[in-house]
C-alpha cells in the first residue's frame, strides 16, 4: 500500500506464541525515513498481542520499520511507500521502476537498497536525458504500427521492447 505526503500512517504488528496472541515484556518500533533519519515512535497497545504506531508521512520514498519484542523475542521488518505529492512531471520521472531494477539484478532489493533506489533511479534518468539531450518519458503499453518502405522498417525513437 502507498501513502501521500501528509497522510497519517498506522503500522500494526501482532505477537504470537504458537498461534496465540501474547503480550511481550517490551515492544519497540524503529522507523527509518527515506532520508536515513531514524525515530522510535510511541507504541500503542491495542489489545492482547496487538500493537501499533501512528506517524505522519512527511517525506516521499520508502519508509522502513522494524518491530522488536522481548520475552517472547520477535523481530519483524517491513516498509511502506510514500508518493510525492503531486507526482513529479514526466520530464523528471524515473525512466525505470524498482521492479525493472530488481528484474535486471535478478533478485529482490534489500531494505537499505530499496530505500535508496527511487533517488538513484531519478538521478540516473536525469543523466540519461542530459546525455541524449532529450526529455523523453517512460512509456508503457504503446503500440505502433509500422509501414515498410521498400524492404525497410524504421523503428520509432523511443525505447522498443518488443517487435511482433
Amino acid at each position: 500500500m502507498s501513502y501521500d505526503i501528509g497522510d497519517a500512517v498506522t503500522i500494526r504488528t501482532e505477537i504470537r506464541v504458537e498461534g496465540t496472541l501474547t503480550d511481550p515484556v517490551d515492544v519497540d518500533c524503529d522507523l527509518t525515513a527515506p532520508d536515513g533519519t531514524t525515530s522510535t515512535p510511541a507504541v500503542q497497545h491495542i489489545s492482547t498481542g496487538v500493537y501499533e504506531v501512528v506517524f505522519t508521512a512527511s517525506l516521499p520514498g520508502r519508509w522502513l520499520f522494524r518491530w522488536t519484542a522481548n520475552d517472547p523475542d520477535s523481530v519483524e521488518h517491513g516498509h511502506i511507500d510514500v508518493l510525492p505529492n503531486p507526482p513529479p512531471p514526466g520530464r523528471l520521472a524515473p525512466l525505470a521502476s524498482i521492479t525493472d531494477l530488481e528484474d535486471r539484478l535478478g533478485r529482490t532489493l534489500t531494505d537499505e537498497e530499496a530505500a535508496k533506489a527511487p533517488a538513484l533511479l531519478r538521478d540516473a534518468s536525469a543523466k540519461i536525458r542530459a546525455f541524449c539531450r532529450q526529455s523523453f518519458d517512460y512509456v508503457t503499453g504503446d503500440v505502433v504500427t509500422l509501414r515498410e518502405v521498400g524492404y525497410k522498417l524504421t523503428l520509432p525513437e523511443r525505447p522498443v521492447t518488443a517487435v511482433t
